[in-house]
């Protein structure tokens, strides 16, 4: 989260998800996860986002979110904002590996304009990094993580927070699982649940920090033939099919993925910036 804040951050975890829904060219609404992430350039700007998989977005002709209000005192409240982008408003940008399932939509001009033109004050905790070498090489091949996110598309709508799950690490974090930039979690991964971050937090300390480790995008399922497939976690609400059996096993992209990620996001912005500022030059 904020490795350098001293904050009470395991307080805030259900503050750092989005819930993202999603209206496909047949009229069906699929329901995916998403998380609050700052991105950073090298002058020190910052690029505020909303990171999820490719796949909860893809062929959306228009996603809604919600994002909740603080009140007069500066707290959160209870009120949310619905808001909603059909396809010209939508900007998302795709992780350049293209076997990589993370995208990013920049929210700081989204934000802009909502403050601007209706005074609104949003409430929003950032993830900012993640897990660093000096914890990761600590790690045992078994460890504690929680996930964020909205299984089966359940939330608390009253209040706009997510569903916590608790599980453990199925495969030593430190090791590439199969050889790419993934590990595997033991809980149960259901439709919903696509973008959640998955954290890891130190039990022993007394004002634990939760760190960021990856993302789940993918699953493992039984079919009746006995065969163990890797599927992706469905974006819609409906019971996978009985032919696919879920056996609790999520896969994650390791975060270190986001940096990748990060460089696409920020060459883009800083691109139109610049196209923005030519433009205002030859108009003067």
């Amino acid at each position: 989260m904020a490795p350098k804040d001293d904050t009470n951050w395991m307080k805030k975890l259900s503050h750092v998800t989005v819930r993202l829904e999603s209206k496909l060219k047949d009229n069906t609404i699929s329901v995916g996860t998403g998380f609050f992430y700052i991105f950073q350039d090298d002058s020190k700007g910052y690029h505020y986002n909303i990171i999820t998989n490719k796949h909860v977005v893809q062929d959306s002709i228009e996603t809604t979110f919600y994002l909740s209000l603080k009140d007069d005192e500066n707290k959160r409240s209870n009120q949310t904002v619905q808001i909603g982008l059909d396809e010209k408003d939508m900007v998302w940008i795709n992780h350049p590996d293209a076997n990589i399932d993370l995208c990013a939509m920049p929210l700081t001009p989204i934000l802009a304009i909502l403050h601007k033109e209706a005074d609104f004050k949003f409430h929003i905790e950032y993830i900012h990094g993640y897990i660093s070498n000096f914890w990761s090489e600590k790690f045992t091949s078994y460890e504690e993580v929680l996930m964020i996110g909205y299984p089966n598309g359940i939330w608390d709508q009253m209040n706009n927070r997510p569903i916590f799950r608790k599980g453990i690490t199925a495969t030593d974090y430190n090791i590439d699982y199969n050889g790419k930039k993934e590990f595997l979690i033991d809980i149960a991964s259901y439709g919903g649940s696509s973008g959640s971050p998955v954290f890891w937090y130190d039990k022993n300390s007394k004002n634990p920090i939760p760190y960021l480790l990856g993302v789940l995008y993918a699953g493992m399922v039984s079919t009746l033939e006995g065969n163990i497939e890797i599927v992706q976690i469905p974006t819609g609400t409906k019971p996978i099919s009985k032919t696919q059996i879920p056996i609790n096993l999520g896969i994650i992209i390791k975060a270190e993925c986001i940096d990748a990620l990060e460089k696409e996001f920020v060459s883009y912005v800083l691109d139109i910036k610049e196209r923005y500022n030519n433009t205002l030059d030859r108009s003067t």
